[in-house]
């Protein structure tokens, strides 16, 4: 199974140093840019330890302070042959967080793409302003393909005689998410919240499940669908129980942040002799307002 590292490099406006005039009045005198958390996520290459430099100093876990105007020339290198993965340039600017992180792989760097003034502008009321990046590298299932996501509410229609939640799905899929292509990000959306679609169908929708299709081909490839089966196989006295089977959905949901990049991501991996599927989605906090 692939290694898959996640953690963000962020740029924090936080220190302000005061002085006082001649009448006691506060004037601001220095103004800082702290770096706090950094990182990058990696799949496949298991041999190069990566770092972030920042105008030639490796970060490290101690804080690192940068005046308000500085030229900040941030790399992705390796720390080893001191190859640069990725180079970019930013000006610390106060007041406005700069968040970066990128997907590496062995083969190809994607670079963190930075909101615009447009991508800042918040969701409307209920919703979740959302992009996402398809990074999945999974050896064929989903990998190298563009997305489609019919997204799907899921919801308790009663118990069963064993005290079991019955599930359904329902009826029609409650928004569509297109062609999410591979290893770029896909332009900002406004998805509605679960209170939202609770609101505009009625229901009291506990989870979201997706039926996933390659967008060019219109193949489906993981599906979505209710399932009856007995409670305890065998024991047919203690009735069936309905459940929604499928990937489910948690990124949005999860989400905190009005202004939200999810990432994609799938794997393989063996349990007790069997491989199986494992999907998520990893909402990425730092480039939220």
């Amino acid at each position: 199974m692939e290694k898959n590292n996640l953690c963000l490099l962020g740029l924090f406006f936080v220190s302000i140093l005061w002085s006082c005039d001649t009448e006691g009045d506060q004037v601001e005198e220095e103004t800082y840019v702290q770096v706090r958390s950094y990182g990058f996520t990696k799949i496949g290459d298991t041999e190069n330890e990566l770092g972030f430099y920042i105008n030639g100093d490796s970060l490290g876990p101690s804080d690192n302070y940068y005046t308000k105007g500085a030229e900040l020339h941030i790399e992705l290198k390796k720390k080893e042959s001191g190859e640069v993965l990725l180079d970019s340039t930013r000006i610390a600017v106060f007041g406005e967080d700069i968040a970066i992180t990128a997907f590496y792989t062995g083969e190809i760097v994607i670079p963190m793409k930075p909101l615009t003034g447009e991508d800042k502008e918040p969701a409307s009321e209920g919703y979740k302003k959302v992009r996402y990046i398809n990074f999945i590298k999974d050896g064929g299932l989903l990998e190298g393909r563009n997305l489609t996501l019919e997204v799907y509410g899921v919801y308790y229609t009663g118990t069963n005689a064993a005290g079991f939640q019955n599930e359904a799905m329902t009826d029609g899929p409650i928004y569509v998410i297109e062609n999410i292509g591979t290893d770029e990000f896909t332009p900002f959306i406004e998805l509605p919240e679960l209170e939202t679609v609770n609101a505009n169908t009625g229901l009291e929708l506990e989870k979201i499940v997706a039926k996933i299709y390659d967008a060019n081909t219109g193949d489906l490839l993981m599906d979505a669908y209710e399932e009856e089966k007995e409670v305890f196989p065998g024991f047919p006295d203690w009735g069936t129980n309905v459940s929604v089977q499928g990937i489910q959905l948690g990124g949005l949901r999860n989400a905190t942040w009005n202004i939200t990049t999810i990432q994609l991501n799938g794997y393989w991996y063996e349990y007790n002799g069997e491989m199986l599927y494992y999907y998520n989605e990893t909402g990425i906090d730092a480039l939220s307002e």
